[in-house]
């Protein structure tokens, strides 16, 4: 779900529970340059394909899922994205094994953009 005055944030809403609800940003407006490798197996039920995944793909949509703390600074999860397949509308969430990303990184933008990816 998008709502323009919380952009660039857009929210996971579960069909059959929709009060549980997760708060997510686009990938690539944390780190551009974003990217991972799925096995085959890792991204088959949501119809992800094996390959290279970037942030900045125009046929899947990468999310970081955010933490809001009461007593600490927001942040994001890179280690495991949302990868939402975009023809079918349906995702994901992926563990991703040996990666240098961090489940805890800072939120913060590498730069503003005029229209979300």
């Amino acid at each position: 779900v998008r709502v323009e005055e919380f952009a660039p944030f857009v929210f996971l809403v579960s069909v059959d529970a929709p009060t549980v609800r997760l708060i997510c940003v686009p990938a690539c407006l944390l780190d551009p340059d974003y990217r991972f490798e799925l096995a085959p197996e890792e991204g088959a039920a949501a119809g992800l394909g094996a390959g290279v995944y970037s942030a900045a793909a125009s046929d899947s949509l990468v999310l970081a899922v955010v933490t809001l703390a009461k007593s600490a600074p927001a942040t994001v999860n890179l280690a495991s994205p949302v990868v939402v397949n975009t023809q079918r509308h349906v995702g994901a969430q992926l563990i991703l094994p040996g990666s240098t990303y961090s489940h805890v990184t800072p939120l913060r933008f590498w730069a503003a953009v005029e229209e979300p990816c």
